[in-house]
């Protein structure tokens, strides 16, 4: 079960909010939100998590709202990140060419496209690639 608590930071309007639950083997973690900076209407987000990474990569990250994307003000620190988040990930995951060494001979294809992420490019399935395309392609009518 998710629990969720918000905390004010003493600076100015800008809160922590904290989400708490409990992984796989009984642990508890903790996955934290704030915002880091407001530029006009925009921000910038910041998360980090107690919970173990697969890889050996810090344990935060911070991405940006972005002028020509949707953001949220839903009054949830950490839905709004969230949603930043997904727009972030959308835009590092569309590509111009798609490149796999079955096809095409290995060869870059021309193909405005989302790939899945830097170390699984193509396990889509038929479903989920249609799915998303849907769901994605309206915020990138230009693509």
């Amino acid at each position: 079960m998710f629990k969720a608590t918000s905390i004010e930071q003493p600076h100015g309007d800008k809160g922590i909010t904290q989400l708490q639950y409990e992984d796989v083997l009984g642990q508890e973690q903790r996955a934290t939100f704030s915002v880091a900076k407001t530029t006009g209407q925009l921000k910038t987000y910041v998360h980090a998590t107690t919970q173990l990474l697969r890889d050996p990569v810090p344990q935060h990250s911070t991405y940006s709202e972005s002028s020509n994307l949707p953001y949220v003000r839903s009054g949830n620190i950490a839905f709004d990140a969230l949603f930043a988040l997904s727009m972030d990930e959308m835009k590092l995951n569309s590509v111009a060419n798609i490149k796999d060494g079955n096809y095409n001979l290995g060869k870059a294809i021309a193909c405005p496209c989302f790939e899945t992420g830097e170390k699984w490019n193509y396990v889509w399935t038929r479903d989920l690639s249609y799915a998303a395309q849907l769901g994605l392609g309206f915020l990138t009518l230009n693509a």
